[in-house]
């Protein structure tokens, strides 16, 4: 037996589901066949065929036939500690080639198989983007470790040669995402994409086999529960008893306790204590692999142990980020991408330096047009700027919900913060629409909250 196990792609033709569940490759000379396949669009009464499946692969599963994997989104989110854990498999990787994930397998033919499946997800990944950094890079293979440890557990703790593993995925379309799941087909599990709604770029179509059921359309699966297709233990002649009765002491009538105004901390601020927030507002000069500055933009204190948010577009092209910090002559230079997302616009960087954060929003009282906000950023390179305006609206960009307020920001005010009267992030500002006069826009607090909380 070798020491790794390869897989051959789609050497059968999958035309449905139940293709794909019937499909069972074969082990010859450390060589496995696996499907990889995309169910293109809706079918007549698709919902009750996927929980049937369910039904029937847990059954499977629970007599010890196969592992069973479905799964709905890829949203978990890394926090500081989980980027550190695997930071440090990310060294010991450079150097040895070894990868021990958490949920660990000492089969060393697993940890082969999975150093094998990583270095072709990430030559597939340079393939589409060509211009990735070092930093960007690892971030990526940091993601592929972190996907594997959450969402093939079930595989990785009970993985060997000739385990079958068949996954049900929906809403991949996100080239990551899409990658991911390429990687588990290349660690030995059948894969089945639910394209419903749009499917993969075509620059990675050739990766996986298709067919088709029906237009594509909206349609939301009842998320995976494998308790809930595990049958209860049956009780012979099961005993009630009856509950004790609780009697309950009379005592005289008594004051109740004052309440407690849990809010009474919080109050609003004048502009001079906002204005004073700027010092958890800090500018970020972007520098080229030449050692040139080719751009400038804001970011937020949002981590004491350094971490700082700012827009991902204001990345763009660096190698190296200067950072500026209010009442503080010293530079910090670093190139610690620690965590970024193109789709909302959101990045993560971090400096070696104890840090003053700002207060994410995070109550459950919506925002309201007409409420006052202020804006902290660099437009222009002029540091730390504060301006005034209101929240003149709400709207959803590429399905991101942002806030449109009336603020001034300029080109370098990107990834600076805009704070509600009391303080606290409500939004970092995004865009500017030029045609426009103070039509600005800034991804909402709630975005942030679902990227970054564990940076807080």
């Amino acid at each position: 037996m070798n020491n790794y196990i390869s897989y051959r792609l789609n050497v059968m033709k999958i035309n449905s589901e139940d293709s794909f569940l019937n499909f069972s490759g074969n082990l010859r000379n450390g060589q496995r066949d696996v499907i990889f396949a995309r169910s293109l669009g809706i079918s007549s009464g698709m919902k009750e065929k996927i929980e049937s499946i369910d039904r029937k692969m847990t059954q499977q599963m629970n007599n010890g036939r196969l592992v069973y994997i479905r799964i709905t989104s890829l949203d978990s989110q890394m926090t500081a500690s989980d980027t550190a854990y695997y930071s440090q498999i990310y060294e010991k990787w450079k150097i040895s080639s070894s990868i021990e994930l958490r949920n660990k397998n000492n089969n060393p033919v697993f940890g082969n198989t999975l150093a094998n499946a990583t270095n072709e997800a990430v030559r597939q990944y340079k393939l589409i983007k060509p211009s990735v950094t070092d930093t960007m890079l690892k971030n990526y293979i940091i993601k592929l470790w972190y996907r594997t440890d959450t969402f093939l557990k079930e595989c990785i703790s009970k993985w060997n040669e000739k385990l079958c593993t068949k996954i049900i995925a929906s809403g991949i379309c996100k080239e990551q995402d899409y990658l991911f799941m390429y990687m588990a087909s290349l660690i030995g599990c059948d894969v089945l994409l639910l394209q419903t709604k749009e499917d993969i770029s075509d620059k990675l179509k050739s990766l996986s086999c298709a067919f088709t059921v029906g237009n594509f359309g909206d349609i939301e699966f009842k998320k995976y529960d494998r308790n809930s297709f595990t049958a209860p233990p049956v009780v012979s002649n099961p005993v009630v008893n009856n509950p004790p009765k609780i009697i309950v002491p009379q005592h005289p009538a008594r004051k109740s306790a004052p309440a407690v105004n849990h809010s009474e901390n919080i109050r609003e601020k004048s502009y001079e204590e906002l204005a004073a927030l700027a010092a958890s507002v800090v500018m970020i000069q972007v520098i080229n692999a030449s050692g040139e500055p080719i751009a400038s933009g804001s970011g937020i204190m949002i981590g004491r142990e350094g971490y700082i948010l700012t827009n991902c577009h204001v990345l763009t092209d660096g190698r190296v980020f200067a950072v500026r910090i209010e009442n503080d002559d010293k530079t910090y230079l670093t190139n610690e991408i620690i965590k970024y997302n193109n789709a909302t616009d959101l990045a993560v960087i971090r400096i070696q330096r104890n840090l003053v954060p700002i207060k994410v929003y995070s109550m459950s009282k919506e925002l309201v047009r007409g409420q006052k906000v202020i804006a902290i950023g660099s437009p222009l390179g002029l540091f730390n700027s504060v301006s005034d305006g209101i929240i003149s609206g709400f709207r959803k960009i590429k399905d991101m919900d942002m806030i449109q307020f009336t603020a001034p920001i300029s080109s370098g005010s990107s990834g600076g913060a805009v704070l509600n009267t009391y303080g606290q992030l409500i939004g970092i500002s995004t865009a500017g629409i030029d045609k426009g006069q103070n039509i600005n826009l800034a991804v909402s607090y709630k975005s942030i909250n679902l990227f970054a909380r564990g940076f807080f």
